[in-house]
């Protein structure tokens, strides 16, 4: 039967689909990452601060954040963490960094509270500013966090304001 290819290639592409929908979700065709439906980067901007999150609009919880004193070009990196976690490895666009960092019990849950610092002007935070997605390691995991087409403004107007 000629059909049963396209069937199975249909399939094939739908399970493929169903098997996209973490936050480490990736292109296949491009290799750049897409987007996550619910996961997105929020600016907020109160006096002198900048604040960049990366988590779900109807949570407190969140993957990654960055904030800054405007003009200050001096980045605070925050994430959630394992206990024994003691450094934060990004990337974004081949550009990769390890940074050591501070870890503080949750309180709420197990595991940390981990912060790190760098200058705006790092290679990975620039990539970032670039390209609207960076990606956190956490031993072999990489999770992606991607703008939305809507929100790629947003991490511009944050390392804008740092400086």
């Amino acid at each position: 039967m000629k059909s049963t290819p396209i069937l199975l290639t249909t399939a094939a592409l739908l399970g493929l689909g169903a098997c996209a929908t973490g936050p480490s979700t990736e292109s296949v065709a491009s290799g750049a990452p897409v987007p996550v439906a619910g996961l997105d980067w929020r600016l907020t901007q109160d006096g002198g601060e900048a604040k960049l999150a990366f988590g779900s609009e109807a949570s407190d919880d969140l993957e990654l954040a960055f904030e800054c004193s405007t003009g200050a070009r001096q980045v605070a990196i925050m994430a959630p963490g394992s206990d024994g976690d003691r450094e934060l490895h990004l990337e974004s666009g081949g550009a990769t960094e390890r940074y050591r960092a501070e870890a503080e019990p949750l309180g709420v849950r197990d595991g940390v509270f981990l912060t790190a610092s760098t200058d705006a002007k790092d290679p990975v935070l620039q990539r970032f500013r670039s390209l609207g997605w960076i990606a956190r390691w956490q031993g072999e995991t990489r999770e992606t966090y991607v703008a939305h087409p809507a929100t790629v403004g947003a991490v511009e107007r944050f390392f804008a304001a740092c400086g």
